[in-house]
C-alpha cells in the first residue's frame, strides 16, 4: 500500500467529492426498476482522482496476492476492487470516516452491479422486476431492508464492523476474506431475487395482481410490452443480420416443432443473415410483440399456441399482420436463393410447414434473448 500511496497524487477533498457523487448517483438510480450500476467510467474517474494508472493498480494486485490463495481469483485481481481497497485504506490512514463509509458503500454497489450483470445481462422487464421486489419473502434482505439501496447500506455497515481493522493494517489474509465475504453476501441475495423474478416472468404472475384483466388493462400492457420489446427486437435483428449469427437452439426447436426438412431449414436460416432483410424481420417481430398480452405468451407455455394462432389466421381487417409479413419475407428469401419453383411444387401442407418454421425461428431467436 505504501508503494501505491507514493505513486498517487491525491487531492483529498476532490477524491471525496468524486466518490460520494458516484455513490449517491447510483443510490438514487436504484429507485428505478432494473437499474444496474456501471463500472468502467467510474473506475477511470477514480483513477484521475487518485492520480494512479491502471497499471499501478494491476501491479499492486500482483504484488499483494502473489503466493496466496487469492492469486488466481478474478475478484481479488479485479482493478476496481483493488482501487476501492486503496481508497478505504487511505481514508482510514487519514481518519476520514466520511470517505471510508462512502468507499465501503460504493464497493458494495460495485459488487451488486457485477452480480446483477451476471443474472440480468440480456434483458430486464421493469414491471416484473417491481413485482418481484414487492412479493419477496419478509426474510429476504431486500424486503427486510425495504429497498436494494438500503440493503447495500446494511451490508456495508456489517462488513465495516468485521473488517475495518484488517483494512486499516492491510492484513492480506483478512483482506482476502473481506473480498470473498463482500461478493458472497450480495451474491446470495441477488441470486434468490433473480430466481423469484424469472419465476414471475415465466408464469406471468406479475400481470395478474389485479385479478382478471379488463380490456383497458390488457391494452396498457400491450403498449408497455411494445416499448420494452423495442430494444430486444433491435438486438435480435442485429444478431441475425449484422453479426450474422445463427441461433442453433432456436433452429433446432423450430425444426422439431414443424418437422421441416433439414435442407430447407438450413437454406432459409442461412439466407436470413443478409442485412437486406433487416427491416422485414424487424416488422415481423413488432407484429408479434404487438399482440402479446401477458408474459406467458412470450416466455411461458402459451407461446407455442400463440404462434400457431397467429399462423392459422384466416381473416382480418388489419392491413399489416404477422402471418402476412412472414409470407412476404419467405417469398423474398425463396426468390433470392432460386427456390421459388420448387416451393410452388410442394403441397399446401408442406408450404405451411415452411412458413411456420420461419415464424418459429424468428420469434424463438427473440425469445431466447429474454427468457
Amino acid at each position: 500500500m505504501e508503494t501505491l500511496l507514493q505513486q498517487s497524487k491525491i487531492n483529498p477533498s476532490n477524491l471525496q467529492r468524486v466518490l460520494l457523487k458516484l455513490a449517491s448517483s447510483d443510490v438514487n438510480n436504484m429507485s428505478q426498476p432494473c437499474y444496474i450500476p456501471g463500472h468502467k467510467k467510474a473506475y477511470h474517474m477514480l483513477l484521475n482522482a487518485t492520480g494512479l494508472t491502471d497499471k499501478d493498480i494491476k501491479d499492486f494486485a500482483k504484488r499483494t496476492y502473489k503466493g496466496t490463495i487469492a492469486q488466481g481469483f478474478n475478484i481479488a485481481n479485479e482493478p476496481g476492487t483493488n482501487m476501492m481497497l486503496f481508497i478505504m485504506w487511505y481514508a482510514l490512514r487519514k481518519r476520514n470516516m466520511t470517505l471510508y463509509h462512502g468507499a465501503m458503500l460504493y464497493h458494495m454497489i460495485r459488487q451488486y452491479g457485477h452480480v446483477m450483470m451476471r443474472h440480468f445481462k440480456r434483458f430486464c422487464n421493469e414491471e416484473v422486476f417491481s413485482y418481484a421486489l414487492e412479493t419477496l419473502t419478509k426474510t429476504h434482505l431486500f424486503a427486510r431492508e425495504k429497498t436494494i439501496a438500503n440493503s447495500l447500506f446494511h451490508l456495508a455497515r456489517e462488513l465495516e464492523k468485521k473488517y475495518t481493522n484488517d483494512i486499516k493494517t492491510f492484513n492480506v489474509d483478512g483482506i482476502i476474506q473481506f473480498i470473498s465475504a463482500s461478493r458472497h453476501r450480495i451474491s446470495q441475495s441477488v441470486k434468490s431475487f433473480a430466481e423469484h423474478y424469472y419465476r414471475a416472468w415465466k408464469s406471468g404472475d406479475a400481470l395478474k395482481t389485479g385479478g382478471d384483466e379488463t380490456d383497458q388493462e390488457s391494452n396498457a400492457y400491450q403498449l408497455q410490452s411494445q416499448e420494452r420489446g423495442r430494444k430486444v427486437i433491435d438486438a435480435t435483428v442485429k444478431k441475425l443480420t449484422v453479426y450474422k449469427t445463427i441461433d442453433d437452439k432456436a433452429m433446432m426447436e423450430a425444426k422439431q416443432l414443424t418437422k421441416i426438412k433439414t435442407v430447407i431449414a438450413d437454406l432459409i436460416t442461412r439466407q436470413l443473415k443478409d442485412a437486406k432483410y433487416s427491416d422485414e424481420i424487424r416488422l415481423i417481430l413488432q407484429m408479434f410483440v404487438k399482440d402479446v398480452t401477458n408474459a406467458s405468451m412470450f416466455c411461458g407455455k402459451d407461446y407455442y399456441a400463440f404462434v400457431r394462432k397467429l399462423m392459422a389466421l384466416k381473416r382480418t381487417r388489419a392491413r399489416i399482420y404477422f402471418k402476412q409479413q412472414i409470407n412476404i419475407l419467405l417469398l423474398n428469401i425463396l426468390k433470392d436463393i432460386g427456390y421459388t419453383k420448387t416451393f410452388n411444387s410442394y403441397t399446401t401442407q408442406t408450404q405451411f410447414i415452411i412458413h411456420s418454421y420461419l415464424a418459429y425461428y424468428l420469434t424463438l431467436c427473440m425469445r431466447n434473448q429474454v427468457c
